[in-house]
C-alpha cells in the first residue's frame, strides 16, 4: 500500500524533475537545434532519445554505478571528455551550416527528405544525455534528499521514471511550441543562422563541460 509519506516523496521528485527539464544545458540546446532547423518530428523523436538516457541513468543510479561515476574520478574524467569532444564536434558541423536554396513562403518547413529523420534524432538527444557526467549527479541529487533506506526498489524505480517523464512532458511543449508556423516562418529563411548560433552553443557547452569538476 502506497503511504502518505511515499506520495509526498513523490511530489517532491516531480517538481524537481519539471525544474531540472527546464534548466538550460545540452539537451534543451539538441532539441532547440533540431526542431527549428529540422522539424517538430526530429525534435520530439530527440526528446524521447534524451528520455531515454534518463531512464538510463536512473537505473544506474539504482544499482549504483551512477554512485561510482560520481565518486570515480577517473571514470567522471573519461564521460566528461567523452561528452565534451561530442558536443564540440557536433557544434563544428553546426558552424558550417549553408543558407537553404530559396523555397516556398506558403512551406516554411524543410521537405521530410532533408530532416534528420526518427532514427539519428532519437540517437542525438539518447547521446547527448548520456554522455553528460552531470547527468548521474543529478539523479543522484534526486535519490540522496529524497530515497531512504526504507523506500521500496518499485518505489525507487517510480521516482526515476518520474523524472524522465516530466523531462519528456517539458520537451514535447516545447517542440510544440517551436514547431507554430509563426515561429517557424520567421526563422525559416535564417535557418541556416539557428543552426550555427546552436553550433556555438554546443561549443560552448561542451567547453564548459571539459572544465567541470566532479566536485
Amino acid at each position: 500500500m502506497v503511504t502518505a509519506h511515499l506520495w509526498a516523496d513523490w511530489a517532491a521528485v516531480f517538481a524537481f524533475g519539471w525544474v531540472a527539464a527546464m534548466m538550460p544545458g545540452p539537451d534543451t540546446a539538441m532539441i532547440l537545434r533540431n526542431c527549428l532547423v529540422f522539424s517538430r518530428r526530429d525534435g520530439r523523436f530527440t526528446a524521447i532519445g534524451i528520455a531515454t538516457g534518463m531512464c538510463v541513468h536512473a537505473t544506474l543510479a539504482l544499482v549504483g554505478i551512477g554512485v561510482l561515476i560520481a565518486q570515480s574520478l577517473l571514470a567522471f574524467t573519461i564521460v566528461k571528455w567523452v561528452g565534451a569532444v561530442y558536443l564540440i564536434v557536433i557544434g563544428l558541423r553546426s558552424l558550417r551550416a549553408r543558407r537553404p536554396p530559396a523555397a516556398d513562403p506558403d512551406q516554411p518547413h524543410r521537405p521530410a527528405s532533408q530532416g534528420l529523420g526518427a532514427g539519428t534524432a532519437f540517437r542525438l538527444g539518447l547521446l547527448t544525455n548520456l554522455l553528460n557526467p552531470k547527468a548521474p549527479l543529478l539523479f543522484l541529487a534526486a535519490f540522496t534528499q529524497i530515497v531512504h533506506p526504507g523506500t521500496p526498489l518499485g518505489a525507487q524505480a517510480v521516482f526515476g521514471f518520474t523524472i524522465a517523464a516530466t523531462a519528456l512532458g517539458w520537451y514535447i511543449l516545447l517542440t510544440t511550441f517551436l514547431a507554430q508556423d509563426a515561429v517557424r516562418g520567421r526563422l525559416a529563411a535564417g535557418a541556416h543562422w539557428v543552426e550555427r548560433v546552436a553550433g556555438g552553443v554546443f561549443i560552448a557547452l561542451g567547453v564548459r563541460l571539459a572544465f567541470t569538476h566532479a566536485r
